[in-house]
């Protein structure tokens, strides 16, 4: 059985939603019973004033730290960076991306807890602005990992194709859409 008080971001609240209400602080606890045993979680999440999440961090029913995000924006609100700790609240990766003239991100590059590059992955765009691609290379520059994105004719993404650095197809994504 799990039991949440306080609903926020456990339910996708937006950024607007967030915004308009002046949450700057959220607490969500949730309560669950696993063989026989009752154990609880924290997490608290804090917002600036334009709803972006600047952090957040989980906790054990013991009070231990089990993990700390921290995310940080430019000033058209798309996020710049990301951070990831650990228990011990030490860095475990972040991730930085870079976007082009219209607000498009083109680039993410993640680290590791040493500050070594582990990835990068670059993103295009169609005609529309809809993101067509994304690939993934490793440290050696070499294609980990490509994905392909397909779009209806109200610009709704209904496929997303992953493929390998062989060019197999690994995963796919279908969505579906009702309408009025």
């Amino acid at each position: 059985m799990v039991c949440l008080l306080f609903c926020g971001s456990v339910y996708a609240q937006t950024k607007k939603v967030i915004r308009e209400a002046g949450v700057r602080k959220e607490i969500t606890l949730t309560y669950e019973k696993k063989e026989d045993k009752n154990t609880s979680k924290t997490l608290i999440t804090e917002y600036d004033t334009n709803g972006n999440i600047l952090s957040q961090e989980q906790y054990n029913s013991d009070s231990s730290l089990v993990s700390k995000e921290i995310f940080e924006y430019n000033k058209q609100d798309d996020i710049i960076r990301h951070k990831e700790y650990g228990k011990n609240n030490s860095l475990k990766k972040h991730t930085y991306y870079q976007f082009d003239n219209l607000g498009d991100l083109t680039e993410e590059f993640e680290y590791d807890e040493n500050g070594e590059l582990k990835e990068r992955t670059t993103l295009h765009y169609n005609g529309f602005g809809l993101k067509d691609e994304a690939r993934t290379y490793n440290t050696k520059g070499e294609l980990k990992k490509r994905a392909t994105y397909v779009y209806n004719n109200k610009n709704l993404l209904t496929e997303r194709i992953t493929y390998n650095a062989e060019g197999n197809v690994v995963s796919t994504k279908k969505v579906v859409y009702q309408y009025k």
